[in-house]
């Protein structure tokens, strides 16, 4: 009977995955962070192969040519791949682990929109990757905020001469 050999070679695969640690897991980010705001940084400890899976809203307002995110991996990490989707699942961008880290910069994303990255690979026992994702804004926001402050000092500066 051909049930035999089938039951085995999946019993088999099980196992095989067991004993790699495969893990997977969802982080949510909420809406992603934005410069001057400290960056949303995560530290996942893994063990064999795993995939895990970063969502996030993309925030209005910024410049979408200079969000970014950075993996930073220990030395025990191979093969890492990060790759940028949109909610619809549609792929975006692909990085590639280049010593030990991985950039990919999140050009063309839509503010309000969500998103999500999947990170792959292989990591020793005892090993670690650093996630750190942000967004900066656009000059014009910059530009508002210095012009906010010179109103605030010019105000100041009169009520103190009054």
């Amino acid at each position: 009977m051909k049930l035999k050999p089938a039951l085995a070679a999946i019993l088999s695969a099980t196992a095989l995955l067991a004993s790699t640690g495969a893990q997977a897991t969802t982080f949510d980010m909420g809406t992603m962070p934005v410069i001057p705001n400290a960056p949303y940084t995560n530290i996942a400890p893994v063990t064999g192969s795993f995939f895990d899976r970063y969502t996030f809203l993309f925030p209005t307002g910024v410049d979408q040519a200079l969000a970014n995110a950075s993996f930073a991996a220990t030395p025990g990490i191979q093969n890492m791949v990060v790759r940028l989707f949109t909610s619809a699942g549609v792929l975006l961008g692909t990085g590639n682990q280049s010593g030990t880290t991985v950039s990919l910069n999140s050009i063309g994303l839509v503010g309000g929109q969500s998103y999500y990255y999947d990170v792959t690979g292989l990591a020793n026992a005892a090993t670690t990757y650093t996630f750190s994702a942000q967004a900066v804004p656009e000059p014009g926001t910059y530009a508002l905020f210095i012009a906010g402050l010179t109103a605030v000092g010019w105000v100041a500066r009169r009520r103190r001469a009054a």
